[in-house]
């Protein structure tokens, strides 16, 4: 999959004159190293993309930022994003993308789990922004085999990766298999 939409993978800038929320800019700098996961669901509108997109700027970890939309619901699409997003933290990477490009859908589980292997032996901490994490609420009858990989991988990276502090932005609470328990016992 060599195209893709960079925007997707850049931390939103705004050049509007923004109001600083320094209470909440300051709860998610205090939050975000702290907590492997962290979910932001608030209503469309309320700001949480410019805050995180603060937040970020502000942060003393690296963040990778992947907005999705609703073509990642694809797990192919899903992971090849994911692991150009996270590329410059995780080795491994850019071999996994090759292996991606290559393979058939009966191969995807392992190459999911190869990915969150690589994201688990992240040797720096860092953060990963899924923004607009709501898209896959409402996954497709058909979808929602590929939905349980991306699940799947997230609920991996959640609980392995130590280094990876996994932020959801979202509309609504994720409801992810294992992922909301870790969350409220974080």
């Amino acid at each position: 999959m060599s195209l893709r939409f960079q925007q997707k993978l850049i931390i939103p800038a705004d050049s509007r004159p923004l109001i600083v929320r320094t209470r909440l800019q300051a709860s998610l700098e205090q939050t975000i190293p702290s907590r492997r996961v962290v979910s932001l669901a608030a209503p469309a509108g309320w700001g949480k993309t410019t805050a995180l997109a603060q937040s970020a700027a502000a942060s003393s970890l690296p963040v990778a930022w992947y907005t999705l939309d609703p073509s990642d619901r694809d797990p192919k699409l899903f992971l090849d994003y994911l692991l150009h997003s996270v590329a410059s933290f995780v080795g491994g990477a850019a071999e996994l993308v090759a292996r991606l490009a290559a393979a058939q859908p009966h191969s995807l589980p392992e190459i999911f789990h190869a990915a969150a292997l690589a994201i688990s032996a992240a040797r720096a901490p860092f953060v990963l922004v899924l923004d607009d994490f709501h898209v896959f609420d409402a996954p497709t009858p058909a979808g929602l085999a590929s939905a349980g990989l991306i699940f799947d991988l997230l609920a991996s990276v959640a609980q392995y990766a130590s280094n990876c502090h996994l932020v959801l932005v979202s509309r609504t609470m994720p409801a992810l298999r294992g992922l909301v328990r870790m969350v409220a016992q974080r």
